[in-house]
């Protein structure tokens, strides 16, 4: 398996859950765009 490959799926990953934690703990979306640009930037 390609380690470049793990290595970003890993940081999917714990982009994805960051998001759902920060989400959870605030109990609201407001805020996050800081979150969803490091999450769109992962993806690409």
């Amino acid at each position: 398996m390609n380690i470049f490959r793990l290595a970003g799926d890993m940081t999917h990953l714990a982009s994805v859950l960051v998001l759902l934690l920060k989400i959870h703990t605030i109990k609201s979306c407001a805020g996050n765009a800081f979150s969803h640009i490091l999450q769109s930037v992962v993806v690409i």
